[in-house]
């Protein structure tokens, strides 16, 4: 049978063939039915694993159900063994059913906390479990609609062919001898997009729908929400999800063809306005696809008896959970069975809110009651873009701008934030009003989302899956691999420029009615205001916490599929995206229900800017903000008042009028110390320490006593051999919690340095580091069994956690004969990473800027019991020392503590330099060697001539006998393109993004052309001087590893400015070891796997210190590889 209707809408269908059932990709195995009726006994199982029937159950795989133009269609058909007749609930969709039919669980993290024994198999992928609900008394009757599987015809993608054989379905089964003739609908995504386009047609014998999570709009919802056609999105979903005989609509096709709204789209919206039938309606904040939708079909029903329930997990979780089956059953009950059960006393809403917390703190708040949704006592508040990245609740007088790049994933995009003062709840939609421009280009894809910050400013990521369903030592955000379905970033929003044409009287206050039938160019250059709409949200911030909002030119999520996408998102974006904002141009995002939001002073980093920290902040604020406690304090406010001017007087004189006075750079820089430290709390300090340069030159000021230098020639004369330049006071809060002690890192003095550092160097040596070559194969060995189960599940992990996890390891290994468990874990098992990362590197490069704060850190901390996270590794150490110090024998391995305890016994070192030294390996032997890893990796992916090369240098040396298994140090050291590989990974992606800050001695320097006074501080960005044209050519962007195989004298004046592991006597101290740990490991892995990003992921770092970046990867193994 072929399709009834050749055209839809005008609009001739595009058809491509589907592929066929026994194609099993991403499948479970394909089942022919056996046309047969079975009674399945208790305890009856499908598969190993699975759930067992608990009752009784009839299994008829004989009917057939005749539609309206004679197609059949095969719907297996799960019975209660009972002689009362009983309601049928259908669930319809193309995904196959009773055990075959798309397999996605097992490509999911944690299986989203389903599993196996959750379900018994039978069920439709997104529909009820037939063992679930036989038992209570309905029938499951599972339909493969038309065109997909054994069923007859042509698949159509939805639509109001849908609706009808959705009519003709109901009807037929109400007819059954077995059924009392009241039937509903189940299932999420297209299992509930079929009940609204069912009900729509008005079947007798539907009693009540439950559309949980669907499409209302198949265009506006999902694949061209914008305007933005998501061509490579609509191909996959449905060329690997479905399986049929025959034909399908080619629905990427249309995209592609008709890109623009017309008759064709048209028939696949679903208008809900007539609908008069009992509706429970669900939606959730983590599905990317049906949010919006599910709020548009409830609210525009006409039922009086209609509810809505927001949930907080994903949406195929919320499906299998016992207490909302319960919930549902009683809404069946109620309108399939006529009990009266008091369903209609269920609040008419229940939204639930995130926390964003981690297990150890609180959870969602699970289905507040509302009267209705939107929330009727909803408040809708404007938040105005700012300078400076701030948000406030007034337009700034001045006009302004901030662009971002639009056309890569690598670009950082423009942010602004609100730090609330009071516990705030937003719920509902919200909208975006930007005014814009794109001077490359004449149109412009735009996308807006909103995100939740900490208190510290990090930014938050809600897990879907309640913690308890999670495994042990799963525990915070960066323990749950980035997927949709497992994380939600934030409300998004996305509008093409040339499709922001409204329609008013389809247009509400927040949301805006595109019509999308038209292009309206826009000129390069010239400004258009955009109204964008962002999806319904429900987020509670405490006092302290901030909300984050972003424009850029990509979408701030990640995909439900990020295994299967073989292409990245389309995007027509090119350049950079200007927003315009101030003065006649006053741009903001419009959020429900913000309550206690103080229009103080935000900076662009997070956080707000402490009122103490600066009494020029303290005074510009007061008349911006009529929140503050001045009418409370006026005598207090009139004292700070004039202390504060004459602060500002004083600093004006100091700042113009000094000898540094014309060194150029940011204005408010040159004031206070905070604009530095927003810059790097934001976290991408190195590329603007990068743009300052260009725009101000080789000497840039960048705090009223720190200046950045990018002129080459200074290297040698801050930081070579015999230099008087003492370490800043910025390393101070890195060093061990202790206020009379130091360590090598953050000792400032360099005689005292030299010292101690001559009591350890022989450890740190490279023929010591020889010697902790079998620690590292130990390792490698166990990272390469972790690394098969990720190439044999297909599953996407983070590269750069899992290249840390493996240096980390290796650390605990070398430094106190163990590893710390990460590897075989999979997770932060016991926290010290993230106390490590939270309580020494973010915390020293924040507060180094401020090192008063660590004074006063210091002698208060104790009794405060502040920063925990130091006492987590302090403890670890203590504990390691404790424990080989009491030990009667040495053990025979010669790790670095084994070594300490022998310098120990015979005087030459203390208990503290052991600690220094444990403590140094232990908190900062990873990060490095991590990121190297994950850079040198993606790159390789990024340039598959570089990787051939590689590939070509270890396939030659393994055939010469010069590799062998495991790789020896020093053979990697002889290869010379691996080492051109790795030294040009350091090079583009240095480990540190700030500053190397010295201290300009007595006398005074000369740098650059400019004297600096005794006391200044100064210093070189390696990410500066890495891209300087003059040292590393005109290509020096690009990965380009064949640099460091060129003339020697190029080579040798590359190294002079080799920065990645600072310069001079300062160089770090556990270079080798990660130059031990990558030159073994990067042969290992490049011999075994191929790695690649998984689509819709792209490179980004953030800078808390160290420069760390984040890409999804999934790997396969090599045909010929393995080890």
């Amino acid at each position: 049978m072929t399709a009834p209707n050749l055209e839809l809408g005008g609009f001739a269908i595009p058809w491509i063939p589907t592929v066929q059932p026994e194609d099993e990709t991403n499948m479970y195995p394909y089942k022919q039915q056996t046309q047969k009726t079975r009674t399945l006994p208790l305890g009856w199982t499908f598969a190993e694993g699975r759930r067992a029937l608990h009752e009784e159950m009839i299994f008829d795989e004989v009917v057939e159900i005749p539609l309206r133009d004679g197609v059949k269609v095969r719907p297996p058909t799960d019975l209660p063994v009972t002689d009362t007749k009983v309601p049928a609930i259908l669930a319809v969709s193309p995904y196959g059913k009773n055990g075959h039919g798309f397999r996605i669980f097992d490509n999911i993290p944690f299986r989203l906390g389903l599993p196996e024994s959750a379900t018994s198999g039978l069920e439709k992928f997104e529909g009820p479990d037939p063992v679930e609900w036989c038992p209570r008394g309905y029938a499951i009757v599972n339909v493969d609609i038309r065109g997909t599987w054994d069923s007859e015809g042509d698949l159509y993608i939805e639509g109001s062919q849908m609706g009808f054989d959705g009519y003709d379905t109901v009807e037929f089964i109400a007819a059954q001898p077995w059924c009392n003739g009241a039937v509903s609908m189940c299932g999420n995504s297209w299992l509930a997009t079929e009940q609204w386009a069912t009900a729509i047609t008005k079947p007798p014998s539907l009693k009540c729908i439950a559309p949980w999570e669907a499409f209302t709009d198949k265009y506006r919802d999902l694949i061209c929400r914008g305007g933005v056609p998501k061509v490579n999105f609509a191909s996959f979903i449905f060329g690997k999800t479905i399986r049929g005989r025959n034909r399908r609509e080619d629905i990427g096709g249309a995209l592609a063809k008709w890109p623009l709204f017309n008759g064709y789209w048209e028939d696949k919206v679903y208008d809900t306005s007539e609908l008069t039938l009992p509706i429970y309606a669900l939606a959730s904040y983590s599905s990317g696809n049906h949010g919006s939708g599910t709020v548009r079909g409830w609210n525009k029903a006409a039922s009086k008896d209609k509810w809505i329930r927001f949930h907080p997990t994903q949406e195929w979780f919320d499906l299998y959970t016992p207490r909302y089956i319960d919930d549902l059953q009683r809404f069946y009950d109620r309108y399939l069975k006529g009990v009266d059960n008091g369903w209609e006393e269920t609040p008419r809403a229940r939204v639930s809110i995130l926390t964003y917390g981690n297990r150890f703190e609180p959870g969602p708040k699970w289905d507040i009651p509302f009267a209705d949704y939107p929330v009727p006592s909803t408040k809708y508040r404007k938040l105005y873009l700012q300078e400076f990245g701030r948000l406030a609740t007034s337009p700034q007088a001045k006009e302004d701008s901030v662009a971002h790049y639009a056309d890569s994933y690598q670009a950082q995009p423009s942010e602004f934030v609100l730090t609330f003062d009071t516990a705030t709840t937003l719920v509902g939609h919200s909208k975006a009003e930007l005014w814009m421009s794109c001077k490359d280009k004449d149109d412009m894809d735009v996308f807006v989302s909103v995100r939740k910050l900490s208190k510290s400013g990090e930014v938050l990521e809600h897990v879907n899956v309640p913690w308890e369903d999670l495994p042990e030592g799963v525990n915070t955000q960066h323990d749950v691999p980035m997927a949709q379905t497992v994380k939600y970033t934030g409300p998004t929003g996305i509008l093409r420029a040339s499709h922001r044409a409204q329609l008013p009287e389809r247009s509400t206050p927040m949301l805006p009615y595109h019509p999308h039938d038209k292009e309206e160019k826009v000129p390069p250059g010239e400004i258009v205001k955009l109204e964008i709409s962002l999806w319904p949200m429900g987020i509670h911030f405490e006092a302290g916490e901030g909300l984050l909002f972003r424009v850029q030119g990509f979408i701030d999520t990640s995909s439900d599929f990020p295994s299967h996408i073989e292409k990245k998102l389309d995007n027509l974006n090119e350049g950079q995206h200007t927003i315009y904002f101030g003065g006649n141009s006053p741009v903001a995002i419009e959020l429900a229900a913000v309550r206690g939001v103080r229009s103080d002073i935000y900076d662009a980093t997070h956080r707000p800017v402490p009122t103490w920290a600066t009494s020029v902040h303290a005074i510009l604020s007061i008349y911006s903000n009529e929140m503050l406690f001045l009418d409370n304090l006026p005598q207090v406010a009139l004292v700070i008042t004039v202390l504060s001017l004459c602060s500002i007087l004083y600093r004006f004189y100091r700042t113009f009028s000094g000898p540094l006075g014309h060194v150029p750079g940011p204005m408010l820089a040159r004031f206070t110390r905070l604009w530095e430290l927003a810059k790097t709390w934001k976290g991408d300090f190195e590329h603007t320490n990068l743009a300052l340069h260009k725009r101000y030159g080789p000497i840039v000021r960048i705090a009223p006593n720190r200046y950045s230098i990018s002129d080459p020639t200074v290297i040698r004369t801050i930081y070579g051999a015999g230099s008087k330049f003492s370490k800043s006071d910025f390393y101070w809060p890195f060093g061990p919690p202790m206020l009379d002690h130091k360590d090598l890192f953050s000792e400032m003095d360099n005689a005292k340095h030299a010292a101690g550092r001559k009591k350890v160097s022989n450890m740190y040596s490279m023929s010591s580091l020889v010697s902790y070559e079998p620690f590292v194969d130990k390792v490698n060995a166990e990272f390469v069994t972790r690394m098969d189960g990720f190439a044999q599940s297909g599953l996407p992990f983070d590269l750069f956690t899992w290249m840390q996890y493996y240096a980390f390891d290796v650390i605990g290994e070398i430094t106190i004969g163990r590893s710390f468990g990460l590897i075989e874990a999979g997770n932060d098992k016991d926290g010290l990473l993230e106390a490590i990362d939270t309580g020494n590197v973010k915390y020293g490069a924040k507060v180094g800027l401020v090192p008063e704060l660590h004074a006063w850190y210091l002698r208060f901390s104790k009794a405060l019991s502040l920063n925990d996270h130091n006492k987590v590794v302090q403890r670890v150490i203590q504990r390691e020392i404790g424990a080989r110090i009491g030990s009667e024998k040495l053990p025979d391995r010669e790790d670095f503590l084994a070594k300490c305890v022998v310098l120990l016994q015979g005087g030459k070192i203390d208990k503290m330099d052991m600690n220094n030294v444990i403590g140094m390996n232990i908190g900062a032997g990873s990060d490095t060697t991590g990121i190297a890893l994950s850079t040198i990796i993606y790159h390789l992916v990024q340039k598959p001539e570089c990787m051939k090369k590689l590939r070509d240098e270890l396939n030659t040396a393994a055939r010469d006998g010069k590799l062998s298994h495991p790789v020896t140090f020093q053979e990697g050291h002889n290869l010379p393109y691996l080492q051109a590989v790795i030294k040009e990974a350091l090079r583009v992606h240095p480990a540190v993004g700030t500053i190397f800050a010295r201290v300009v001695p007595k006398g005074g320097a000369t740098l650059a052309g400019t004297y600096f006074s005794q006391g200044t501080v100064v210093g070189v960005n390696a990410w500066v001087i890495h891209n300087d044209e003059s040292i590393w050519g005109a290509d020096v962007a690009t990965f380009n590893p064949e640099r460091w195989l060129g003339a020697k004298e190029q080579v040798a004046s590359m190294e002079q400015h080799f920065l990645s592991f600072g310069a001079g006597a300062r160089t770090c101290i556990g270079k080798n070891i990660s130059l031990l740990e990558v030159s073994k490991m990067l042969p290992t892995l490049l011999q075994i796997y191929d790695f690649s990003i998984v689509p819709g992921s792209h490179w980004m770092t953030h800078s808390g210190w160290f420069v760390k970046p984040r890409i999804q990867v999934t790997i396969t193994r090599l045909r010929h590889g393995g080890v």
